[in-house]
């Protein structure tokens, strides 16, 4: 960061930037050895200088309590309360880098420390003298992080930053607080996890056990004894409970009910799923209170796999004073009648949580939540173990197209999506159409009840189109969906327009919508009767036969479609069309009439290329043209040889006629 002409802000580093040792690449990771300002008198609360005047916050000639002092005070302390560091604490013999991160994420694990994000784990990529546990992260991108902010605030600017790349932070390291952070508060961390619950004692009740651990609560008198028995089992860590369910309604509002709940949960060593249910507060500081187990205990717990939390869905608390009987308060009136919606700050702070490195959270589950936009859900989500997101209930409808799309464009970790009763509508459809042709992963998508119309379905059929691995897609209860716009779902199940379209559509989907839709599947080629083909147990090779069938051959089919096929294919084809389990469109009233109208109609040049008897034909018509060929050569021989044996006759009479003549000289001398 090179000091800038002009005025900075408040918040502006002014620090001096000239290299002392090295800049230095480390794989993709700039480090570079800053110089702390000279003048400068590092505090707690100021560790590097702000521009707004003066920042020591203790006169020049009082005596300061240094970290070295509060190191040595602190050592072997395990109660995380004690380990306070005041703001005027001085810090001597600081030493200041930056690390530049170039993305896709930082490497980083951090935890909040007495109002500042220190490093909790580090990436080995960066070098032990750089980044260690116990470094401090005091700005970014030449902003300072303002001592005391929430850890869920810096990490939501970090990972905003970080959508924009690359990424500057400044670390202060001292070795003194890097010993106190190791030695005693990274060790209270882990101990806030061993808790071991109290025994329940000789003759003690159910309800009275769970009063005596958790505190004061509601409980009602005639609730069924499998509800207190789940709750005695999560006190108890008892293997044979998986899923617990749990609604504010069961207890009293109070900060130290919460805790320890949280406790309980933290020390849970075989609960795999919890559900939450936070639709009975109606209080800002109780639904606060009950945030912070996200935040504190329950970040220790290695066993939850899965997370459902229920937000307010109501205008006004129903009155459970008519309903039901309490053991204890049974006052409900005193409280406000107000809802608490969860806001951005939860989903935050519930990102926080997701976001540890214990968390094992893998599918995710929000009912009745009201927040600003999607992205602050993807931002909780992504970069997790989490596979699954379930939205119920959560209004989208006020989402843009932009916030919409910043969100699907990060999420393409899921395989499993639901969005139900969401009035999400064409904007939120359109933006997650964008994006669903890049979810390889996508098995399941649930679209209920989210006043999705005929164009919405259109642009589900194309953005699907090539997906061979989604399983189910639900899109019941979207009352302006016709029948007519469900059937363009059908070239996903079945491109039919070439036989390798066919065989690469997708062989495993399920539609799931509202089955009063009279003119569906009435046509063999209809989403209705495809959809049967996918359901069935044949295997992929046997739906794509039935699926050949259905659509090669229905009415006056084109026989060109086999001509490609070899020759010995013939008995199968004709097989394959007079199968009953095909239903072939043309066999509907007569099981052999596509096979008839196969063999009656089909060209022998055009389906086998050519004719076996026009090549007989030509092989015949050659020989006999070489056989008559052969019978003139043979003629024309013997006449050779005849005159050959002419000549030599002549030869023959005319030498004799000579010596007749020469005999007859001789006579007359």
């Amino acid at each position: 960061m090179a000091d800038a002409p002009g005025a900075k802000s408040d918040n502006d580093v002014d620090v001096e930037t000239r290299v002392v040792h090295r800049a230095a690449n480390v794989g993709d990771v700039a480090v570079t050895n800053l110089i702390m300002p000279g003048n400068h008198r590092p505090t707690w609360r100021h560790l590097l200088p702000s521009t707004h005047g003066a920042t020591d916050d203790q006169g020049a000639g009082e005596p300061s309590v240094t970290i070295g002092d509060l190191r040595i005070k602190y050592s072997g302390c395990r109660i995380l309360e004690e380990l306070r560091i005041p703001p005027d604490v001085s810090f001597e013999n600081c030493r200041l880098h930056s690390a530049t991160y170039p993305g896709p994420n930082y490497g980083l694990m951090m935890v909040q420390c007495n109002g500042r994000p220190c490093i909790k784990e580090s990436d080995p990529l960066v070098p032990r003298s750089e980044c260690q546990v116990g470094s401090i992260i005091v700005a970014m991108n030449g902003l300072l992080i303002p001592y005391g902010s929430p850890l869920q605030s810096v990490l939501a600017v970090l990972k905003g930053a970080m959508r924009h790349p690359p990424v500057t932070l400044h670390y202060v390291e001292n070795e003194d607080f890097k010993t106190y952070f190791k030695e005693s508060f990274l060790p209270c961390l882990a101990s806030k996890s061993t808790y071991t619950a109290p025994k329940k004692e000789e003759g003690e009740s159910d309800l009275g056990y769970i009063l005596r651990v958790f505190g004061p609560g509601r409980y009602w008198r005639h609730s069924d004894s499998s509800s207190a028995r789940d709750f005695v089992q999560v006190i108890t860590n008892d293997e044979n409970l998986k899923c617990w369910a749990i609604s504010s309604q069961h207890f009293s509002h109070a900060k130290l009910t919460w805790e320890n709940i949280g406790r309980v949960l933290a020390a849970n060593t075989y609960l795999e799923e919890l559900r939450l249910d936070l639709s009975g507060v109606y209080d800002r500081a109780s639904a606060a209170d009950i945030w912070t187990i996200f935040q504190t205990q329950l970040q220790a717990n290695h066993s939850l796999r899965k997370l459902r939390i229920v937000g307010n869905v109501t205008s006004e608390p129903p009155s459970y004073r008519s309903s039901y009987r309490y053991t204890i308060w049974p006052d409900y009136e005193s409280e406000p009648t107000y809802p608490i919606p969860i806001n951005d700050e939860r989903i935050e702070a519930l990102s926080s949580y997701l976001h540890g490195d214990n968390n094992g959270i893998v599918s995710l589950s929000l009912a009745g939540l009201e927040f600003s936009s999607l992205v602050v859900i993807a931002a909780a989500v992504t970069g997790t173990n989490i596979t699954a997101l379930s939205l119920e209930e959560c209004d989208l409808g006020h989402v843009d197209f932009y916030s919409a799309s910043s969100a699907f464009a990060v999420l393409g970790q899921l395989k499993q999506l639901s969005m139900v009763n969401c009035e999400s509508g064409k904007t939120v459809c359109s933006a997650l159409c964008t994006f669903l042709p890049e979810w390889s992963s996508l098995e399941k998508l649930d679209l209920e009840g989210n006043m999705l119309d005929d164009k919405c379905c259109l642009m589900l059929a194309n953005a699907l189109k090539r997906n061979t691995t989604l399983k189910s897609i639900d899109l019941t209860d979207n009352t302006t969906m016709t029948e007519h716009a469900l059937d363009g779902l059908a070239p996903v199940l079945c491109n039919g327009s070439t036989l390798h379209g066919i065989e690469s559509s997708n062989h495993v989907l399920t539609v799931e919508y509202d089955r009063d839709k009279a003119g569906l599947g009435c046509h063999p080629k209809g989403i209705h009767h495809l959809i049967s083909i996918n359901n069935s147990s044949d295997s992929i090779a046997s739906k794509v036969r039935r699926k050949i069938a259905t659509v090669m051959f229905e009415g006056d089919f084109v026989v060109q479609r086999l001509a490609t096929m070899h020759v010995k294919l013939m008995p199968r084809i004709l097989r394959f069309l007079s199968h009953p389990h095909h239903k072939v469109a043309m066999n509907y009233k007569c099981s052999f009439a596509a096979m008839y109208y196969l063999i009656r109609n089909y060209d022998a040049t055009e389906l086998f290329g050519s004719s076996p008897l026009a090549e007989r034909t030509g092989i015949d018509h050659l020989e006999s043209l070489i056989g008559e060929v052969v019978h003139a050569e043979n003629k024309q021989r013997e006449k050779g040889r005849a005159l050959e044996a002419e000549n030599e006759d002549l030869k023959k009479e005319s030498l004799r006629a000579r010596k007749r003549r020469k005999s007859d000289d001789l006579g007359s001398q």
